[in-house]
């Protein structure tokens, strides 16, 4: 079967060679920082300051030059189908997860383990460079709803589909992975770790202490509170303060003092879900979210630091009506960072035609001084991306101690993450974007991302809640080997191949880049 672009044909050994180029592009920068780490240029000291630089820098950046310039207001009203097609493979790899775990015969901790693994792929560093690198070697991927489309135009829609998903992605990755998938549930201390069968019993003192305000009945207040998820990027004053702090040392007293310790911390720019029971993680001057102390004889929660004039007419019920309506503030400031600040800023100017033709007309000031300047600091970030993900690839000197089913999990995570849900999710894509005609089905960038992500391997993002919660840290690393240096490479080129022959089997690839 033949590829026609432009009437030039392309065999499947052709698109496989040109796939095959811009992943081994990939793989060779990937290698530089796996070299890096290797010679000591690149300790884990260095690739969080790097990975912060360019979370908040580089990335930021990239996101807005290639969406700014490109982007039209008709093409951002049609992504609304990304949602939902996050929903749907995350609710297809849950199952496959579920599934893998039951014919493995895995344990609650284990089956939360392989479940977390097959949901929360990689959307960040493989996917971008991949697509990014596809946007420019493949034929055939203009949009025939956009004239004259081009490169860059595709490169840009594909980065905003791909934006957009990582987004829910970490809200869902920092809450419900962070605080139930990945995390010790107690109910078999076997594999568990001794801090965290001495943290258990703690809470369960505590818990016992009847001290606890009504919330107490809940085990992931105190988890939460006791193992406090620290941001890759905090420093290490910051990373004390944070993991040191447990619920049976938590007083008034100790709320006063931990503001001190976080007020370096700016929730806003971090891509963590904040966690609806976490006290420490509100700036000096907000209201303290009252769960944890409470009055014994009134039942009315209390705080030193609550801001108004007359603390005696706060009524319970104000009360709890003021501290939702500041939980969802804090829950909309904790998900604003700075790749979606650029992300916004960019359909922003997209939104309005007179702006963006004056930042990007070539022989305007502001195109020759501020958005050649953006471009130059986002042509940065994908080789960083690399160097840093090659780099955590590197195996570390600490030596974690492997459970019983260490294979079992390995070999589940990797089965429920890239082989079992492409199964179900590949056909499914291919028969939307054949029959639906609907949104952005059919781009073909789109097609291209949906495939990358429904394969990705685990994120690596994943080996941060790993050791914040001492979970199952040596199969972590084992997975992370195995999904991004022996099956990146092959897989990415089947997978991509395939979608350019769904392309062509659903007739919507006729007019070439």
């Amino acid at each position: 079967m033949n590829f026609f672009s432009s009437g030039e044909t392309f065999s499947f050994g052709q698109i496989a060679y040109l796939v095959f180029q811009s992943v081994l592009q990939v793989v060779v920068i990937s290698l530089a920082g796996f070299w890096s780490a290797h010679a000591g240029l690149l300790p884990k000291s260095s690739q969080k300051i790097i990975s912060l630089l360019n979370v908040d820098l580089f990335t930021p950046c990239l996101i807005y030059s290639k969406m700014a310039k490109a982007l039209s207001l008709a093409k951002i009203l049609e992504i609304g189908i990304i949602p939902v097609f996050f929903a749907v493979s995350t609710g297809i790899s849950y199952f496959s997860g579920k599934l893998v775990s039951a014919v493995l015969g895995l344990d609650t901790d284990e089956t939360n383990f392989v479940i977390g693994n097959s949901i929360f792929g990689n959307s960040n560093s493989l996917p971008v460079s991949l697509t990014l690198s596809l946007a420019y070697t493949l034929p055939n991927l203009a949009w025939d709803q956009i004239p004259n489309d081009t490169r860059d135009n595709v490169a840009s829609r594909g980065l905003l589909y791909l934006l957009i998903f990582q987004q829910i992605g970490q809200m869902l990755r920092w809450s419900w992975g962070y605080n139930k998938l990945l995390k010790w549930s107690g109910e078999n201390t076997m594999h568990m770790p001794p801090s965290q069968v001495q943290l258990l019993l703690e809470n369960a003192n505590v818990g016992a202490g009847g001290s606890i305000s009504r919330h107490a009945s809940r085990p992931d207040l105190f988890e939460s509170d006791s193992n406090r998820l620290v941001p890759a990027h905090l420093s290490a004053n910051d990373q004390m303060s944070h993991t040191n702090t447990t619920a049976a040392t938590t007083t008034t007293n100790n709320n006063n003092n931990n503001n001190d310790n976080d007020n370096n911390y700016d929730s806003s720019t971090d891509p963590l879900l904040a966690n609806d029971y976490n006290h420490n993680s509100r700036n000096e001057g907000e209201e303290p979210t009252p769960y944890l102390i409470s009055n014994q004889h009134t039942g009315v929660f209390t705080s030193t630091t609550v801001n108004t004039d007359d603390p005696n007419e706060i009524t319970p019920f104000k009360h709890t009506i003021w501290n939702k309506i500041n939980r969802i503030i804090n829950l909309v400031k904790s998900n604003l960072n700075p790749p979606l600040y650029s992300m916004l800023l960019g359909i922003l100017v997209a939104c309005f035609p007179p702006v963006q033709k004056e930042l990007y007309r070539e022989d305007s000031f502001l195109f020759n001084t501020f958005s050649e300047a953006i471009v130059q600091i986002g042509s940065v970030s994908i080789p960083l991306i690399l160097i840093v993900l090659g780099a955590n690839l590197y195996p570390t000197s600490d030596n974690f101690e492997k459970t019983s089913n260490y294979k079992k999990l390995v070999i589940g995570s990797i089965i429920g993450r890239m082989i079992l849900p492409s199964c179900i999710l590949l056909p499914i894509i291919a028969i939307a974007v054949k029959y639906i005609n609907v949104s952005i089905l059919d781009d073909p960038i789109f097609v291209i991302v949906g495939f990358l992500l429904t394969v990705s391997p685990p994120a690596i993002q994943l080996t941060q809640i790993t050791q914040l919660n001492e979970f199952f840290e040596a199969e972590m690393i084992e997975i992370l080997f195995w999904g991004y240096v022996v099956l990146s490479l092959p897989v990415s080129i089947i997978v991509v191949s395939a979608a350019i022959y769904v392309l062509q089997w659903a007739n919507i690839n006729n007019i070439s880049s």
